[in-house]
Parts: C-alpha cells; structure tokens; sequence
C-alpha cells in the first residue's frame, strides 16, 4: 500500500475556453472545473451602486471625438474614472433594464465636464426683454457695458486681441483655448417607453494669431453683453452649457460644470421612477422602499 502525502496546491494556470484551472501538487498535475455559478439577484445595495454606475457611463459614452472631457486629477487616474469620481454624487436617476440597453442617458445639471489646475470661469443665464436667453460670462471684452450685440470679432486674433485688451482679463494668457459645451437632451419614441439621450457639441477657439476664422457652436454666436463676453442662441431650455479654459503647454485646464434649465430629469428620480427600473430587472431583493433608500448610497463612491 503506498501512502499518500498531502501537499498544499498552487495554481500553475488557467484555460478559460475549456473552464479548467490547472494545479500541482508535488509532482501530480490536477484540473478542476472553474466555473463559477454567479446568484441571479441583486441585493439594493447592489442595484443602488449599479445604477448609478450605469447612469454615469452612458453619460461619458455621449461625449466623442474632441468633445472628450480633459480630466487632469491630483493622483493620475484615467479621465474615465476621473469623470465617474468626480460626477458620482450627481442626482440618481433610474433607467429601466431596456432603457440601459437602448444606450439611454439623461442630463442631469451640476455634471463636471472637466478637471484641472486653472482658475474656474464664471457664467450663469441671463434673459434679455425681449425673451432672448444668454450664457454670460465673467470674461471682459472692454466693450461698452450699455452694448448687446455680436462682437464683431470673427478670426482667432481679432477675439484674442479682443480679450486681452488692457489686461482686463488675468487668468488668460496667450494661445490659450476657450471650449464652448453645448448638451442637448434628445428623447426619442420606443415602442412602450421614452428612449433619451445627449447630443454633446464643442467648439474650440484658440486664442492665437491665426487670422482664421473660427468655428463656433451651430445656431450659436459670441456676444458682449454688459460689458462681458457672452454666447447668444442658448433659448433651448433642454440644453446645458459650458466653458472651458484649456492650456495645452501645461496641458491642463479649468474645472467647469455645466449649467441648464431642464427639468426632464426629474421624472426619472421619482419613486415612481425607482419602481420602473427595478421591476424591469426583476432580480432586486426586498429592501429598497423609496428613492431616497437609493439617494443615500451616494457615500459608496468608487476609489477609481
């Protein structure tokens, strides 16, 4: 009889098409199934963490191309999980299981589209007397303050030079960029439900010597207002704004949120809301009673 001495084992690999992991012990080979049965439900502080993880990666996916926000932070991290620290106690909304799949995104007002080391700008609405609305600006043009009008500056140099007049504005400094943001809430028509998303547009303007005309926001124009630069065309009252300085030689920016009037997303942080989403999961235990129970779990901020 030969006897058998029991080792420890360490896992010398892994074939994940053929579900093994492989052990040794001693000079024996051993394989074992790994496959791993996952439970099927959702305890609330699950769902809680969930969606909103859900809602803020629908929001980072609506930003393309050059529109991605620049999120410079103090320890590194990717602008990705940047954006997602920074917006995570943001207002929960809650989309159903089908309204995630379709992609589906609501604006919500206060979201952080960039991060970094230069003096924040300032810009609030303002609306005119005959109804017309404006995002003002806390940037000089040295225009009259009694003046509403286009600024009449249409290439980079001509609105740099605009700008830095007599030194009215301290925290710009040459052949910085001006982001202009423009959010628009889109909501299409499903079949049994609402299918919203965001339209994110930007427009830079470098503010160099180019004698080039810049590009601006569509239906949109640079205005003085007040003495002030300000953007004329922001009447939709779904649409959010915002402006960002941008220092490509420290490679860095301002940190701006984003301002807006809509109200859409408030229907989707009722109870009524709540009940929606989690039905259509249909794999929540019990505990979750109101909206509140989910507001509350804005201290489970991911570490990134």
């Amino acid at each position: 009889m030969v006897k058998v001495v029991k080792g420890s084992l360490s896992i010398i690999g892994r074939n994940k098409a053929l579900g093994m992991t492989f052990y040794k012990r001693g000079n024996e080979i051993i394989g074992r199934s790994c496959y791993k049965s996952q439970p099927s439900h959702q305890t609330p502080a699950q769902f809680r963490s969930r969606e909103r993880m859900r809602r803020l990666i629908a929001l980072w996916n609506c930003f393309k191309g050059a529109s991605v926000p620049v999120m410079e932070t103090h320890d590194g991290i990717a602008p990705y999980k940047a954006f997602i620290r920074l917006n995570y106690q943001a207002p929960a909304t809650f989309l159903t299981r089908s309204q995630s799949k379709a992609k589906c995104a609501v604006l919500v007002p206060g979201l952080c589209i960039s991060s970094g080391r230069l003096d924040p700008l300032d810009y609030d609405f303002e609306t005119l007397p005959d109804g017309r609305r404006l995002v003002v600006t806390n940037l000089l043009t040295g225009l009259s303050a009694d003046q509403t009008q286009p600024i009449g500056a249409n290439t980079c140099v001509e609105l740099r030079d605009l700008l830095f007049a007599n030194e009215q504005n301290e925290q710009l400094q040459y052949n910085d960029t001006l982001v202009f943001y423009r959010l628009k809430q889109i909501v299409g028509r499903g079949e049994e439900e609402d299918l919203p998303t965001i339209a994110v547009e930007s427009a830079s303007v470098p503010l160099t010597k180019s004698a080039n005309p810049y590009l601006f926001l569509e239906g949109h124009q640079l205005y003085t207002h007040k003495g002030f630069l300000a953007i004329a065309g922001a009447d939709d009252p779904d649409s959010a704004y915002a402006v960002v300085l941008s220092d490509a030689r420290r490679n860095t920016v301002s940190t701006q949120k984003i301002i807006t009037t809509s109200t859409y997303y408030e229907a989707f942080t009722t109870d009524e809301a709540l009940a929606r989403a989690v039905n259509s999961y249909g794999n929540v235990r019990e505990g979750i009673q109101s909206s509140d129970d989910l507001q509350r779990g804005h201290s489970l901020i991911p570490n990134g």
